[in-house]
């Protein structure tokens, strides 16, 4: 009867947001494999705010489990993989609202759901959803937990490979807003972030078919992929400069330093252009002349200086082969 369902649902409602973690296991253990009703089951937890969190947590806990080889055999049943075309989409204001807003470990849940939720899906379903989280992802690059930001470009990297023809152009550009946090993070002091953040560039190449830069990245020669990067767009250098300088306040030396040199490659072009923005930069610079780490302090003070010095007449190919060879 209607009003006993609904009375059913109440109390699932109630057991799951009470007792997640019994309701979750009880569940995982108890439930047929491809049962349409265990399927409702997990549509009604997940249908609020409030319960979706907590079994979401709950359902990560289990896959985190190496031991737990019950979950491993039933993530892969029908029943999740149907419950994921149908509910993906409607969870997506959830989602991205807590990879904004939530703490490190709430994020890191979310992550792998959406990973793993996206991989159960078909292309046409998932290039979508992709596109619509990569905008997402970014703040997470420069995240404080290491293991947030190799997660998030992680998935960054899987994104693109989900993307159908129709979804290409709109994915294209996500993929550019994230060449040069990339290219940052090749710099990351934590190896695992730097790797993560090589091999999602190979995935841009690819995606934008940008052989120079596939060439670079396989060739090992980093120094040059700033500059590669500039000179393939020069009408987007102020974006790029504007994406760089928060990173100078970052925590990792290594990434401040970086962040420097692309600042010192990319304010040579802004000479003759923009100097306010010129006079912006510099003066960020010079907070950092005063850095913990002298090689750092050397670097912006080395920095401040040429661009503040009236530019000798060269061309744009030599002065940023100059500088790409100085920040060396």
């Amino acid at each position: 009867m209607e009003s006993g369902q609904r009375s059913m649902e109440s109390l699932l409602l109630l057991m799951a947001n009470q007792c997640p973690g019994d309701v979750v296991t009880t569940l995982l253990k108890i439930a047929p494999r491809g049962d349409s009703t265990a399927l409702a089951l997990w549509e009604v937890m997940l249908s609020t705010a409030q319960t979706l969190e907590k079994v979401l947590k709950e359902l990560f806990i289990k896959l985190q489990d190496r031991q737990n080889r019950l979950f491993y055999t039933y993530q892969e049943d029908t029943c999740f993989v149907r419950l994921a075309a149908r509910k993906m989409e409607v969870f997506m204001p959830d989602i991205m609202k807590v990879l904004e807003d939530g703490n490190k470990n709430i994020k890191m849940k979310s992550l792998v759901v959406s990973r793993n939720i996206i991989g159960h899906l078909k292309k046409t379903k998932a290039s979508p959803i992709a596109v619509q989280l990569m905008e997402k992802l970014l703040p997470l690059f420069a995240a404080g937990f290491s293991e947030v930001r190799e997660l998030s470009i992680s998935l960054f990297r899987d994104l693109m490979k989900t993307v159908v023809r129709k979804n290409k152009r709109q994915m294209k550009t996500k993929v550019e807003m994230g060449l040069l946090p990339l290219i940052l993070h090749m710099s990351d002091q934590i190896h695992s972030v730097a790797k993560a953040s090589r091999e999602a560039l190979l995935a841009a190449a690819e995606l934008l078919k940008w052989k120079k830069l596939k060439h670079l990245l396989q060739s090992h020669q980093t120094w040059r992929i700033a500059e590669c990067l500039l000179q393939r767009d020069r009408r987007r250098t102020e974006e790029y400069l504007n994406q760089s300088l928060p990173y100078l306040e970052d925590d990792q030396a290594t990434l401040r330093a970086t962040a420097v040199r692309f600042i010192g490659l990319a304010g040579q072009l802004l000479r003759d252009q923009r100097e306010e923005k010129l006079a912006e930069i510099c003066s960020a610079l010079q907070t950092l002349e005063e850095d913990n780490e002298p090689s750092i302090c050397s670097l912006a003070a080395q920095t401040t200086s040429i661009l503040s010095t009236p530019r000798v007449r060269q061309t744009s190919r030599c002065t940023l082969r100059s500088l790409c060879c100085w920040c060396c």
